[in-house]
């Protein structure tokens, strides 16, 4: 991989990472309803999201699997699911986002010794349709949360903050 591949392989790194962050940020801020509205739901800035939102949430904590990857299990003592994201409460393993641990989406780097003895036509195998399921529902979910017309703060809407960040 060249100089140049890395550099725009991070470019894009930080911006998932960007997203998932103002995503947290947003269901943090405006967590989402349930189907049994609470007294407790109405005085709080709950929202009503679409159903993408749950299979986003299921899928959080680690990554669906292919069949190639998962059956690197025979060849690796000690198999374990690959989280999807790191230092937030849906990671699995990993404590709490603060300093220098900020919400993240899990880096290849973290399993290279995993991978790199695999080979390689096992390696580049498309991802599973769950997967792929899991992706298209996020950025839906990123796409509706950057059009919500809330009130984030005094002076700006959700999709004001955004389109700042």
């Amino acid at each position: 991989m060249s100089n140049a591949d890395i550099g725009t392989s991070n470019r894009i790194f930080n911006h998932l990472n960007r997203l998932l962050r103002l995503f947290l940020k947003t269901i943090q801020k405006f967590p989402p309803s349930s189907d049994d509205n609470t007294e407790k739901e109405s005085k709080d800035r709950s929202h009503q999201y679409p159903n993408d939102l749950k299979v986003v949430l299921e899928g959080l904590p680690e990554i669906y699997s292919r069949d190639a990857l998962t059956a690197m299990s025979d060849e690796v003592e000690e198999w374990k699911p690959m989280p999807r994201t790191l230092y937030n409460k849906y990671s699995i393993g990993t404590s709490a986002a603060g300093g220098t641990h900020q919400p993240s989406f899990w880096s290849h780097k973290s399993c290279a010794g995993k991978v790199k003895d695999v080979e390689i036509s096992r390696r580049i195998a498309p991802a599973s349709e769950k997967e792929l399921d899991w992706l298209e529902a996020f950025l839906s979910i990123c796409n509706y949360m950057a059009s919500m017309q809330e009130i984030w703060t005094r002076k700006e809407t959700v999709a004001e903050y955004w389109e700042r960040h």
